[in-house]
């Protein structure tokens, strides 16, 4: 609407539950049919990673005995938190094997679209910790990866910890204490700083 109508067309092409690797093969099987100027990428914690931690009761008997989960429950949370954790460092560490697979398939990637004209931005999501987001963003060395690949590969990245960490009361940025998917205000705000970062920086 800024830019005029027809100006800009978007053409999301997300589907829920897409890792990096499925978004990618996407845009190479489809998305450069379309001839994009410009393709963003979202990414998060857990995109680059090999395996998803986590511990969600099904709230069934005897799950639903607060009792249950006092013990038995906290204690499930915290051996899967030290999973995610060590899963977590030894991904997003120099060298690490994980890491040199997806820069390999974002060196892939920026040839396919330098080749078409195109530019790539990956938008990147930060942590925060549902049980107490009020701790703030976590795993900075998440970022600091993400930011090492994008510079020395010439790929544009978004950070939108810089936006969320404004919001003083970081629990009306996630749904709930066991879900961290990001609620209409999170998404608003992030949405605000692409288009902001992309106007200045990037494309118009």
């Amino acid at each position: 609407q800024k830019h005029g109508e027809g100006k800009v067309e978007v053409i999301n092409a997300s589907k829920p539950g897409f890792t990096f690797w499925e978004e990618v093969n996407r845009l190479k099987q489809e998305g450069i049919l379309f001839s994009p100027d410009l393709v963003t990428i979202g990414v998060n914690l857990f995109d680059f990673t090999t395996k998803y931690y986590s511990y969600s009761p099904s709230f069934s008997f005897p799950e639903n005995l607060r009792l249950y989960q006092l013990t038995v429950g906290n204690f499930r949370r915290m051996r899967e938190s030290k999973k995610m954790k060590r899963e977590i460092t030894s991904t997003y560490t120099d060298g690490s094997v994980q890491m040199e697979k997806v820069e390999k398939e974002i060196q892939d990637l920026k040839k396919i679209l330098d080749n078409i004209g195109s530019q790539l931005v990956i938008i990147v999501f930060p942590y925060l910790n549902p049980a107490i987001p009020n701790a703030g963003i976590k795993y900075s060395e998440y970022e600091k990866m993400i930011g090492k690949l994008g510079e020395e590969n010439g790929v544009k990245i978004i950070f939108l910890s810089k936006y969320f960490e404004k919001v003083k009361d970081k629990t009306t940025l996630i749904l709930n204490p066991i879900d961290t998917h990001p609620t209409v205000l999170a998404n608003s705000l992030a949405a605000e700083g692409i288009v902001k970062e992309l106007e200045e920086n990037i494309y118009f």
